[in-house]
C-alpha cells in the first residue's frame, strides 16, 4: 500500500517526509508559494495572503493539499509549519 511519503517522492521510503530540508519536487504554483512562505518556521495562516500573493481560499486549499501528504502540520493557534 502507498502511504503518502511514496506517493509524494517515490524514491525515498518510510518516514523521511519529516526529514526533508529541500522543498519535495513538482509541487502546483499555490502549494509552492505556501511551502516558500513558511520555510523559517510558524507563520499565521491569516499573514498567508499578503506573503504568497494568493486568496485566502487559496492558501487554505495549499495548506490543506500540503498537510495531506504530511509536509506541514497545523498548530491549535492557526499557524502553519513544514514537517
Amino acid at each position: 500500500m502507498a502511504t503518502a511519503a511514496t506517493i509524494a517522492n517515490p524514491t525515498r521510503s518510510g518516514p523521511a517526509v519529516e526529514n526533508w530540508l529541500d522543498p519535495p519536487p513538482l509541487l502546483p504554483e499555490s502549494e509552492q508559494k505556501v511551502w516558500d512562505a513558511i520555510a523559517q518556521g510558524f507563520v499565521e495562516t491569516d499573514s498567508l495572503p499578503a506573503s504568497t500573493g494568493l486568496t485566502m481560499a487559496e492558501c487554505l486549499a495549499a495548506i490543506t493539499s500540503l498537510e495531506i501528504i504530511g509536509l506541514v502540520e497545523c498548530s491549535l493557534a492557526g499557524e502553519i509549519r513544514r514537517r
